[in-house]
């Protein structure tokens, strides 16, 4: 039986739908089709090289250009009967991307050698049982669906819609040999518009194969030898009997050339290349390259688009040789309850003196986090991150490199990192890695705390524990030991007015503009991010209260009168408070207060803007005992 495509026409009672597949990644990702292709084609190709798991996943990107593409009559059996779909009213192509019939077939071709192959049945037709996998009914006959395990690189099912989206006609072809089966299957997959042709409204969704023996109106995949092998000659693939998948995709976007796929490659996957888990060999007619650990580096001083990389490459080549030895500090594990915070509480005696010595000497040193992860309704679990650190005397900052699972997760916004740093964040340990695969967008750019907030405690802030860990530990190795400075802290707070409020330089509070005038019951003293606030003596008794307002500090007028909700919100990220010895209840806006439970209380309050000053006012407000200290 001679393959074909089909697309089934509508009956009475579908529901006309189209597909959702363009939904599915991000405006960066649909803008730039190449790099879209090489980031998650690559990372399916990790997840599935599990045969031997000890060796890099290897990988070949060929494009066939004009030159060597093959003729209409070459490739007519593959898409004439797709033609009139593709060129049909409301098929949702193009009109100038649609090639002119009979056009020679460019491609690109992505092949993974040694992998597991798209495993399954292929005669299943609907969504495979909790913990069963079929990649190929996911990679087929799926979308935005995947059942990948724990560990697996990518999450969102959406590896094939990013080839299908490359393709100027939205259609793949798939040649996969599976690990556990010696059969060569092929299968095309193309995703348009609900269309109408001759007076007919058809599904979007086509299939290139045969119709399957078990069940009426599937697709099966082609077994024939014939047909496979000329399919092999017509789009120069490598794969003979090797397990693994090969997609060709046919007449790419114009704007994926060589360069395209190079720069993808060193700019996502540069340090799973130096960690030695990955090889890509990139195919042009007349040139071909190897992107390894030997070569990377020279092809990227080579690149004047990629020489920015070089800085984080260098520390990658480090930080992928090996056990660093006396260059790693450990923390000390975060205590797991309330918010995930910096503090010196983290670093053992001495690590901050010998971090400090190290950004001084411009060394290289790696720091080991340990974190708890907090699902809701099971134990914490025991994680850690890496953070790699080295210091230069460059004028300019570079924004720190997160790699999670070997995927650059691109997108990561952290504050700001002072000039002459340049760090690599690594998550590899499961629990750690698990929460923020599940924190990702779909095409795993960035980490969005609201897609864990119901899954996980205090979710938000760990992905900012996480995603400021380079600034707060150079912050905290560079600040000086050193008594608080009076005229230090009027940068940042206003200074006492009539003499209230000195107690030897520490109080930098005042009620500012009136009050109660008890400012001279607290102290306020700068912290890594912010303030603190606690007593400076033990008149206070339960139930007394404390308020508190700050505002950034304006070139005119007063500060709080003129603070905005735009600038910061103290019950919204990124702020955070802390406190012991004292109840929060009330804090909206700029503004908070707390009713005292312990006479030695504390509130802390982070998360500001570093790059701005702030203005603080604390005041003993109301309560049984306010305006009767001892």
């Amino acid at each position: 039986m001679l393959p074909n495509w089909q697309f089934k026409p509508y009956s009475p009672g579908d529901t006309y739908r189209n597909s959702t597949a363009d939904a599915f990644f991000d405006s960066d990702t649909v803008s730039d089709p190449g790099k879209a292709l090489v980031r998650e084609g690559i990372q399916n190709s990790l997840d599935a090289n599990k045969i031997q798991p000890d060796k890099p996943a290897f990988v070949r990107v060929s494009l066939i250009n004009q030159e060597t593409a093959p003729s209409w009559a070459d490739v007519e059996k593959y898409f004439g009967t797709a033609w009139p779909h593709f060129t049909a009213e409301r098929s949702g192509l193009h009109p100038d991307e649609i090639p002119d019939h009979q056009e020679k077939c460019t491609a690109l071709v992505f092949e993974d050698m040694d992998t597991t192959g798209l495993v399954g049945d292929t005669e299943a037709w609907r969504e495979p049982e909790e913990g069963d996998r079929n990649d190929f009914f996911n990679f087929f006959r799926a979308e935005a669906l995947t059942h990948k395990s724990p560990g697996d690189r990518g999450s969102r099912g959406v590896g094939k819609a990013t080839f299908i989206q490359a393709s100027r006609v939205n259609t793949l072809f798939g040649l996969t040999i599976r690990h556990n089966d010696p059969r060569r299957l092929l299968m095309g997959r193309s995703v348009l518009r609900s269309h109408r042709l001759e007076d007919k409204d058809h599904h979007g969704d086509g299939y290139f194969g045969i119709p399957s023996a078990l069940n009426e109106g599937l697709i099966s995949p082609i077994a024939d030898s014939s047909v496979i092998d000329e399919f092999i000659r017509s789009f120069k693939l490598e794969r003979r009997d090797e397990s693994g998948l090969s997609v060709v995709v046919p007449w790419p976007d114009r704007e994926i050339d060589e360069r395209t796929i190079v720069r993808a490659v060193c700019e996502n996957y540069f340090y799973t290349i130096l960690n030695e888990g990955l090889e890509v060999l990139v195919e042009l007619p007349d040139n071909v390259l190897i992107l390894d650990r030997r070569s990377l580096a020279r092809e990227i001083q080579n690149d004047k688009g990629l020489i920015r990389l070089l800085p984080v490459v260098s520390l990658a080549e480090w930080a992928t040789q090996g056990d660093p030895g006396d260059e790693r500090y450990v923390l000390n594990p975060h205590p797991g309850t309330g918010n995930y915070t910096w503090s010196r509480n983290l670093f053992p005696d001495g690590v901050l003196d010998a971090l400090r010595e190290k950004l001084q000497q411009q060394e290289r040193f790696t720091v080991r986090v340990p974190v708890p992860v907090r699902k809701r309704g099971t134990a914490a679990e025991e994680s850690y991150f890496d953070v790699y650190i080295a210091s230069n005397d460059s004028s300019y900052s570079i924004t720190p490199a997160f790699i999670r699972e070997d995927i650059l997760i691109a997108d990561v916004r952290p504050r700001s990192v002072r000039d002459g740093i340049r760090a690599l964040v690594v998550i590899d340990h499961e629990p750690l890695a698990s929460f923020l695969r599940q924190a990702e967008n779909p095409s795993h750019t960035q980490w969005q705390q609201y897609r864990v907030k119901k899954d996980y405690i205090q979710a938000p802030s760990l992905v900012s524990f996480v995603v400021n860990s380079v600034r707060e530990i150079c912050n905290l190795a560079s600040a000086e030991n050193r008594e608080v400075d009076k005229r230090l802290l009027a940068d940042i707070f206003p200074l006492p007015e009539s003499g209230e409020g000195s107690n030897g330089g520490e109080n930098g509070g005042t009620n500012g503009n009136g009050g109660n005038g008890h400012s001279s019951d607290l102290r306020i003293r700068r912290i890594n991010g912010g303030f603190s606030v606690t007593p400076t003596h033990q008149s206070f008794r339960a139930g007394d209260q404390v308020e508190i307002e700050v505002a950034y500090a304006r070139s005119r007028g007063n500060a709080f009168a003129r603070y905005r909700t735009t600038d910061f919100q103290v019950n919204r990220e990124p702020i955070t408070l802390e406190s012991l010895g004292v109840e929060l209840t009330e804090a909206v806006n700029n503004r908070m207060v707390a009713r005292v439970t312990s006479p030695q209380f504390r509130i802390a309050v982070t998360g500001f803007d570093e790059n701005r000053d702030i203005r603080v006012r604390a005041d003993r407000t109301g309560g049984a005992n306010a305006g009767n200290p001892d």
